[in-house]
Order: C-alpha cells, then structure tokens, then sequence
C-alpha cells in the first residue's frame, strides 16, 4: 500500500470512527477550518494529508456546520473492518 492508499484508508477510519461516536462535524470542523491551531493540525496530520484541505469563508463554513449537526443525530454503526481489509 502506497501513501497516498494509506492516507485515503486512514480518513475513511477516521470518517467511520467520528460518525459512530456522533463527532465527525466538531472534529472535521476542527481539523479542517482551525489547521493552523497546533490541535487541528496535529488531529489532521494523523489521518489525512494537510496539503489536501480547503478553506472556505464564515458562509460556506456555516453551511457545512449546518450539515454536520444533522448528521450527528443519525444513529450510525459503521464497521471499521471494512477498511482495514
């Protein structure tokens, strides 16, 4: 497995991971839009490539909260095995 496989296995991980639990907008919106804090980066560098993030405006970033809250009421039971295999 190449990096590149590498990072995309480790972000559908960590996707399934954040659903599960009902944390994926706080930790996707902290890694994302706060990279630059040392928390955010150090939480996006261990599951995706920093170089790969976007940054978008208050808008768009309110848009996307408005998302991940609707998300995080779905009641998610994902298997990591899948992308481990």
């Amino acid at each position: 497995m190449d990096a590149t496989q590498l990072s995309d296995v480790r972000f559908r991980i960590f996707v399934c991971y954040a659903l599960n639990r009902k944390l994926l907008g706080s930790l996707v919106l902290k890694a994302v839009f706060d990279v630059k804090a040392a928390t955010g980066a150090e939480l996006l560098s261990k599951f995706y490539a920093p170089e790969k993030c976007a940054f978008v405006d208050d808008e768009a970033r309110n848009e996307i909260t408005k998302i991940f809250e609707y998300l995080e009421k779905l009641p998610f039971v994902l298997s990591l095995d899948a992308e481990i295999w």
